[in-house]
C-alpha cells in the first residue's frame, strides 16, 4: 500500500487506527493485519518531497505526482491521502 500526505505521522496514525479497529478500506490489508498482527507490518517512508521557498508550490499536486511515479515503479495499489 502506498499513500501520500503532507503530515506523514498523521497518515500513519490514521492507518494504524483503522487497522486496529478493523475498519481499513483495503480488505486484503485488513485480513493481513488480523492474521499477522501489528508486529508483522513495517511502515516506511519511501520518498520525501523537497519543499521549495515558493508560496505557489502546490504540495498536494506535487505529492500526487510523486505517488503516481512510485506506484508505477512498484506496480502496486495506491491509497492516497490528502
Amino acid at each position: 500500500m502506498l499513500g501520500a500526505r503532507v503530515d506523514v505521522a498523521a497518515m500513519l496514525n490514521h492507518t494504524r487506527a483503522q487497522l486496529g479497529f478493523g475498519s481499513h478500506p483495503s480488505k486484503q490489508l485488513q485480513r493481513d493485519w488480523e492474521t499477522d498482527g501489528e508486529d508483522g507490518f513495517e511502515f516506511e517512508v519511501l520518498d520525501l518531497l523537497p519543499l521549495q521557498d515558493d508560496p505557489s508550490q502546490d504540495l498536494n499536486r506535487d505529492l500526487q505526482a510523486l505517488l503516481e511515479r512510485r506506484q508505477g515503479r512498484l506496480q502496486i495499489k495506491t491509497v492516497a491521502y490528502s
